[in-house]
């Protein structure tokens, strides 16, 4: 069963992801662990050499050209437009900022409501 599963789950990995990928192990438990190389985000503008780090569900969901942010946890960035050089750990951290540059949000809903602002921290 794990074998048909890693099988069909390798299948809808492209070629050039599966470059990314450093290892892939099956667990006893039956889980699988795949470890990339490195997370970068699909939404990062193409046309610069910038790009923005999203790990979770709904991280950087509306991010079309903001640059070097990085965002973990559910929803967190969620509705970065143009927004650059941000950090939010947590979830919904950063959640509605839309412009806003240079912020920092660590844990849960931290600068939720924040959109334009700057150069803020919240932990």
């Amino acid at each position: 069963m794990k074998t048909i599963v890693l099988s069909l789950l390798l299948c809808t990995i492209s070629i050039s992801a599966f470059t990314q990928i450093q290892t892939i192990s099956t667990d006893p438990d039956g889980s699988i662990t795949i470890v990339p190389q490195g997370i970068i985000s699909a939404k990062t503008d193409s046309s610069t050499n910038s790009s923005n780090v999203a790990f979770g569900p709904f991280t950087l969901f509306s991010n079309t050209t903001g640059i070097a942010n990085t965002a973990t946890g559910d929803s967190a960035l969620y509705a970065n437009i143009t927004g650059n050089r941000n950090t939010a750990t947590g979830y919904k951290a950063l959640y509605a900022n839309t412009g806003g540059s240079n912020n920092t949000a660590n844990g849960n809903e931290a600068l939720r409501s924040n959109t334009t602002g700057y150069y803020n921290t919240a932990n």
